[in-house]
């Protein structure tokens, strides 16, 4: 079946078209080199705070030992890993939406909407060829960082699973933000007016959802749970366990946060036994519940926007 995929793509002139005219344009170069120029610096950045840091712990407390130097490598190693995988999901989260807000409305702007949808393509191969068109591109964006987690896997700290599982993830952020841009362009009156409307949404996602995550934390862990719900029955207690646990994991930054404490914490990649509320719960890991919320909600966009894509009778 993938040797077919190309094949359907080749068939699919939407995706030629838009493949062609974004990949063949300086726009796309450019941006591209900017990104890896912004990788790059952040990487450099990261290797300069974190070998001054260890060098000077490293005279003060161990005078170089090898055991030092290996737990040196193993804090640059994360360090490089958090910080690359940090800016793709700000990169793929705020680029995507961006890159499918005028795929359907431009179209109208230009007036050759009316002579896309009287083709022979289904309002399904439309929706899916623009899609996958910008999503190659965002792909590209993510799979030319794998040098710099490489350099993060080699100095340690970083097992190759987890490598595995950011770019799987930011794959599917990219389609998440990437299908609910082009529902917005389906129904929006201009591309200014759908870019609003997507980060009108995009923003307080991805940056309140982690801030409401913090206090969550917080209180949590303080005199507030201990004081309203102390001696919960087991039902209450799991459902507000399970109630933070979603919404910790339907963000990206938070998913990846507490992903990446319940993989340290636990040892496991996909499920464990916690204590919360003086009970023993069983609960699954986050990126695995944002898996399948980015992938139900991918579906819902993606189905709606055909939806919308009214195909005109021949007459």
């Amino acid at each position: 079946m993938i040797k077919d995929v190309p094949a359907v793509w080749r068939n699919n002139p939407v995706v030629v078209n838009e493949l062609r005219s974004r990949m063949r344009g300086r726009r796309t170069f450019l941006l591209l080199t900017a990104h890896l120029v912004l990788l790059s610096i952040l990487v450099f950045i990261i290797y300069i705070t974190v070998y001054q840091e260890t060098q000077i712990s490293n005279a003060y407390y161990y005078s170089g030992s090898f055991q030092r130097a290996l737990e040196a490598s193993s804090t640059l190693g994360k360090a490089i890993f958090y910080g690359t995988v940090t800016l793709l999901l700000f990169v793929v989260t705020l680029i995507g939406p961006a890159f499918t807000a005028g795929a359907i409305v431009s179209e109208k702007e230009r007036q050759t909407y009316d002579l896309l949808v009287i083709t022979a393509l289904s309002p399904k191969a439309i929706i899916g060829g623009k899609l996958s068109a910008i999503l190659v591109f965002m792909g590209l964006l993510v799979l030319a960082t794998l040098p710099f987690q490489s350099m993060a896997f080699f100095l340690g700290g970083v097992a190759f699973t987890e490598i595995i599982l950011s770019v799987g993830l930011l794959l599917l952020t990219a389609l998440l933000f990437c299908s609910l841009g082009l529902y917005v362009s389906t129904f929006a009156r201009s591309v200014t007016i759908a870019n609003m409307i997507n980060y009108a949404f995009v923003i307080p996602m991805l940056l309140g959802v982690p801030f409401m995550a913090f206090l969550t934390g917080i209180l949590s862990s303080g005199f507030f749970f201990e004081r309203f719900f102390n001696g919960l029955p087991y039902l209450p207690a799991a459902a507000i366990t399970y109630g933070i646990l979603f919404f910790l994991s339907i963000n990206p930054l938070s998913m990846a946060v507490t992903s990446e404490i319940f993989i340290q914490e636990t040892g496991s990649y996909f499920f464990s036994v916690e204590k919360f509320f003086d009970f023993n719960i069983p609960i699954v890991a986050p990126w695995l519940i944002f898996t399948v919320f980015s992938l139900v909600m991918s579906a819902i966009f993606i189905r709606a926007a055909v939806r919308r894509v009214e195909r005109v009778p021949h007459k």
